[in-house]
């Protein structure tokens, strides 16, 4: 007992207990990403690189790499996988569309939006292709996609991606989820930053409403909805209201 107070006591006062769960859990991933090799390399060796379950395997250990910050690596592996479940499975099956997400979260991860856009499209396009449109995975999509719509400046396509994009979560969580608000606060703070003040106003309105039912006044998402009519406001020249 003397020697593990003594151990605990020394952790606290060099590298700290949560720099030690950072590091177990670094040390962890690192060898699930040598295991996940080591299985990809029996496979491969066994029944040949371009199986279903290399595929499997090589989409599980990019995920690794992902959380690891080794970005180039992972998408190699992301590329791989694609093109052999493309291989076994064709261009449209779900599974594709599963790599192809985690390809684009590589991709919008180190910043290249412009190169993410298009999986997300497809991914889209594929899920809703298996009727999936009630997915909230999908949701989450159609919002980055329309993000990056909107930094390019292409408004249109980007409001029609929102507005989907809520449709979706309406559906599948109700309208008085917090996601449903975010979906709102995204939808009508583009639309206060292209001017469409008379078709923001009770987005961000009912944004507020949903936060404050389901937060309270004081809290954080609450105040972000306030500055969000705030700018709104302020742009419509409306400045005793912001």
């Amino acid at each position: 007992v003397h020697d593990r107070t003594m151990l605990l006591v020394y952790i606290k006062k060099t590298i700290g207990f949560d720099k030690l769960n950072d590091m177990v859990a670094d040390a962890m991933r690192s060898w699930l990403v040598l295991a996940g090799y080591k299985q990809l390399y029996q496979e491969e060796s066994q029944h040949g690189p371009d199986t279903h379950a290399a595929a499997s395997l090589l989409n599980n250990v990019a995920c690794l790499l992902k959380n690891q910050g080794k970005t180039a690596e992972a998408e190699k592996l992301f590329l791989r996988a694609i093109r052999i479940l493309e291989k076994l499975l064709g261009e449209d099956h779900p599974e594709v569309g599963l790599v192809v997400s985690n390809l684009a979260g590589l991709l919008k991860q180190c910043g290249r939006m412009a190169e993410a856009a298009p999986l997300i499209r497809r991914y889209l396009n594929i899920h809703e292709k298996a009727a999936k449109r009630d997915n909230r995975q999908v949701a989450m999509q159609l919002n980055l996609l329309a993000k990056a719509l909107r930094m390019e400046g292409r408004y249109d396509e980007a409001r029609e991606l929102y507005e989907r994009s809520l449709a979706v979560r309406e559906q599948c969580l109700g309208r008085w989820h917090p996601n449903v608000a975010t979906s709102l606060n995204n939808l009508g703070a583009m639309l206060t930053s292209i001017g469409v003040y008379a078709d923001a106003e009770p987005l961000l309105n009912r944004a507020l409403e949903i936060d404050r039912k389901v937060y309270g006044r004081d809290h954080p998402r609450v105040a972000t909805d306030f500055n969000n009519l705030a700018v709104l406001y302020n742009a419509m020249g409306r400045v005793g209201e912001a």
